[in-house]
C-alpha cells in the first residue's frame, strides 16, 4: 500500500497507523504496526480476524491515541507520550516483558480492579 492510502485510511479514521519508538519522521514512509482505528471495525470488514489480543490492542490505542502520541515500544506493547510503557494482555499477563522498564504498566481484560502497575483495560475508555 502506497504511503498516500496509508495516510487518507488514518486521515479517514479507518486505520491507526504506529511508528516505533525513536524512529526519526523519515521513517514514517513505513508504519511500524497498522490497527483498525476502532474495534468495531473487525466485524464491518473480518469478523474472522477479531480475536480477543487485536481487540484488546485496538481497544486501547483507540483511547489512547485521541489526545497522546503512541508508538510501538522497544519493550512492551506500547509507548505513551515517550514515558509510559504499556503492555495489553489478558488477566494473567506478567510483568516479565516489562520488568526492568521505569514507569511501565500492565493493561488487563477480565479483571475490575487495578493493583499496583495493573489496570483493568475499561478504565481506559473514560479516556476518550
Amino acid at each position: 500500500m502506497a504511503v498516500g492510502h496509508t495516510n487518507y485510511l488514518n486521515d479517514a479514521e479507518i486505520i491507526k497507523s504506529l511508528f516505533a519508538e525513536g524512529k526519526s519522521l523519515s521513517s514514517i514512509s513505513k508504519p511500524e504496526m497498522i490497527y483498525l482505528h476502532h474495534p468495531n471495525h473487525f466485524y464491518v470488514f473480518n469478523e474472522e480476524i477479531a480475536n480477543k489480543g487485536n481487540l484488546r490492542e485496538t481497544f486501547f490505542v483507540n483511547q489512547l491515541a485521541f489526545k497522546h502520541k503512541i508508538e510501538t515500544a522497544k519493550q512492551g506493547d506500547f509507548l505513551v507520550n515517550e514515558k509510559y510503557c504499556f503492555e495489553v494482555g489478558g488477566k494473567n499477563k506478567t510483568y516479565k516483558q516489562i520488568a526492568n522498564v521505569p514507569d511501565s504498566y500492565i493493561v488487563s481484560d477480565d479483571i475490575e480492579t487495578g493493583y499496583k502497575n495493573k489496570i483493568p483495560i475499561w478504565l481506559f475508555g473514560f479516556l476518550y
